[in-house]
């Protein structure tokens, strides 16, 4: 059973994600900057998709693994898995050989490859998973004072003044976050749930929910989509 308030906040993620990227490339690719919006509006705006994103997953992977074998819960983790590191590598290897000023060596769906695995391993710690996920955060602080000579373990943080990914989630500290969320959802009890996320249909959320049933879809395309037409009216 899905629930239209959490796949209307994920297309709430899909638009702002398509509309911070759609001036990201008109600023950094093509050098158009006449429009007037604050550095730091764009900046939230990415964050917050990328939040909501975090958010909805930690709450989707307590409803997953709810009521279910061990045996399914693997193999949908290694399903999915595979399909977007599929997708992670072809972004890494068309950014690197086209866009190497924008390279994306470990972006989001990078992140969501590596967390579809990982989080098995914190599946049963429940709502432990809050103070788990503050200390993976707090982890961020003390490795940014250690010195690093090498990029080898970028996908947890540990890089050097000379690593850039134009879009970068490492898992710490954005597993932290994603753990703090399932582990406050684990508070609450199946009918708590089922009152929040499923109960109240509202035709105002149908419109995002609709987008993210094509999500990846649109988080595959939309990036040249956007590049060729940009080509085509500039």
């Amino acid at each position: 059973m899905r629930s239209q308030k959490l796949d209307a906040l994920r297309g709430i993620a899909v638009i702002s994600m398509i509309a911070f990227h759609a001036h990201y490339i008109l600023l950094h690719l093509f050098g158009y900057t006449g429009i007037d919006f604050p550095n730091l509006f764009w900046y939230i705006l990415g964050r917050v998709a990328v939040i909501i994103f975090i958010f909805v997953a930690g709450i989707s992977f307590w409803l997953f693994v709810m009521n279910k074998d061990m045996k399914m819960i693997r193999r949908h983790s290694l399903k999915r898995t595979c399909i977007l590191s599929i997708i992670a590598f072809m972004i890494t290897i068309i950014t690197y050989i086209w866009f190497y000023e924008q390279r994306i060596s470990f972006g989001i769906i990078h992140f969501f490859a590596i967390v579809s695995v990982v989080s098995l391993g914190f599946m049963k710690f429940w709502r432990w998973n809050t103070i788990i996920g503050i200390g993976i955060i707090t982890l961020q602080f003390l490795i940014d004072i250690i010195p690093v000579d090498t990029n080898i373990f970028f996908p947890i943080w540990l890089v050097n003044r000379d690593f850039f990914s134009a879009d970068y989630y490492p898992l710490i500290p954005w597993l932290g976050y994603f753990l703090i969320w399932y582990g406050i959802v684990s508070f609450f009890d199946n009918k708590q749930m089922d009152h929040l996320l499923f109960r109240r249909y509202s035709w105002l959320l149908e419109l995002p929910a609709y987008v993210w049933r094509y999500a990846l879809i649109i988080y595959i395309v939309h990036t040249p989509v956007i590049y060729i037409l940009y080509r085509i009216l500039l």
